[in-house]
């Protein structure tokens, strides 16, 4: 297999590296000079300097140097070919950039991993970053993974299924993974992988067949996603519904103006923890409604009544505008007791 340009330059510098301790061991055992004064001749010699000699040389000394002078002038010219093919290329601009952008991945925590930037990848990637989430891609294939640096995302060029490449993507710090590979085989493998690494992640997997979701069960995944499945839902109920489709649309989309369905977290020391939704009056202070309660145990209270109690860890489905959302984040999010 032929060495990358970066591959050469590593191996002309370890020749390097030899040639000066093979140098120098040659004057200490051929001329009986010091280590520093064998050493000093060797860098001399093989830099072309041309500084006298720090002491006159014998018969075998100067055949010595003469060897020395002509393999270090070849790999001296090689590793200078090399580097300035590197330059010229962009590739040590690759290098760098590629260890600056570990060093960020490196940085983040409680961030998301997406794994394949095909079709659905970038559909997720884009969600997420509108949403100001952190996130990784890890895709094997050079183009997309170009394309995924092109709109700002962290990445990573490698196999998901690899142990290597998931830790490198902070699988170990990560909030999330989501599996977004065309192949059920390869997706079904991450999700393995991925569960053994971070046994408290939560994991996504998409899925073809409802054979490969129970396998995606089974392996570790939290949801399973059948982009087909969800497709054909979805024109379904638009022919039969459309209204209906219009309002999910409107609900669930990011950049709407006009509503949006968001969840909403009962966190310990919560205002809206012991309350019940009269007393809360989330319509009434900030115009919003709440669908559904979702209780800690995986309960769910569609359309809570008005005596319904709420808890801290309950997950509250909310809808109502933008606006009005972000007012009652701020609220849940000032200090304990800070009034409304």
């Amino acid at each position: 297999m032929a060495l990358t340009p970066l591959q050469r330059l590593r191996v002309c510098l370890a020749a390097l590296l030899l040639l000066v301790g093979a140098g120098t061991l040659g004057y200490v055992l051929l001329e009986g000079w010091s280590p520093l004064e064998a050493l000093y001749m060797t860098v001399i010699t093989l830099s072309t300097v041309g500084f006298r000699e720090v002491r006159p040389l014998d018969a075998s000394g100067m055949g010595f140097t003469i060897g020395l002078i002509g393999t270090g002038v070849g790999v001296m010219a090689y590793a200078a070919s090399t580097l300035a093919r590197l330059i010229i290329e962009g590739e040590l601009v690759g290098v760098l950039g590629r260890r600056r952008m570990q060093r960020s991945i490196d940085a983040l925590c409680d961030h998301f991993i997406i794994c394949g930037y095909g079709r659905m990848g970038k559909v997720v990637a884009r969600e997420l970053a509108a949403a100001g989430m952190p996130l990784v891609v890890v895709d094997a294939a050079p183009d997309r993974v170009a394309e995924a640096e092109a709109r700002g995302h962290l990445c990573i060029r490698g196999d998901a299924t690899s142990e290597e490449v998931l830790e490198r993507a902070g699988i170990v710090r990560a909030r999330g993974l989501l599996s977004c590979v065309g192949s059920d085989a390869d997706n079904l493998y991450i999700t393995l992988t991925a569960r053994g690494l971070n046994p408290q992640l939560f994991i996504i997997a998409r899925t073809a067949s409802e054979e490969a979701e129970r396998k995606l069960r089974w392996a570790g995944a939290n949801r399973t996603v059948s982009p087909h499945l969800l497709g054909g839902m979805r024109m379904a109920q638009a022919i039969l519904q459309p209204h209906l489709v219009d309002f999910i649309e409107v609900t669930t989309a990011r950049q709407s103006a006009e509503l949006q369905m968001e969840e909403v977290e009962v966190r310990p020391g919560s205002w809206l923890a012991g309350r019940t939704v009269r007393e809360a009056n989330l319509r009434g202070e900030f115009g919003l409604l709440i669908i559904t309660v979702k209780r800690p145990d995986g309960t769910m209270i569609i359309n809570p009544p008005p005596e319904a109690r709420l808890e801290e860890g309950d997950l509250l489905i909310v809808i109502g505008e933008r606006e009005a959302l972000e007012r009652l984040e701020r609220t849940l999010q000032a200090p304990s007791g800070t009034s409304r």
